[in-house]
């Protein structure tokens, strides 16, 4: 009779799964930060066929379109 895993086991896994999707989003996150965000997201949506009409993505859209990319003048080198 096989031993069933413990919740230990379980809750490694998960934790594990979690960091290897995290340092994914990370790393995507990093190599797109200079790409225009609501480009990429459209580019998804067509990708995976999303249907263009959703109030969610026309939110998420409109939401991505507002992102403004700011300098502290305190952390400009001098």
């Amino acid at each position: 009779m096989p031993k069933r895993p413990s919740v230990l086991t379980w809750i490694i896994a998960f934790k594990a799964f979690k960091a290897i999707i995290l340092t994914a989003v990370g790393v995507a996150l990093l190599t797109l930060r200079h790409v225009d965000p609501v480009a990429v997201v459209f580019r998804f949506a067509l990708a995976f066929h999303l249907p263009l009409t959703s109030r969610v993505l026309d939110r998420l859209l409109t939401s991505l379109s507002r992102l403004t990319f700011t300098r502290a003048s305190s952390t400009a080198p001098a």
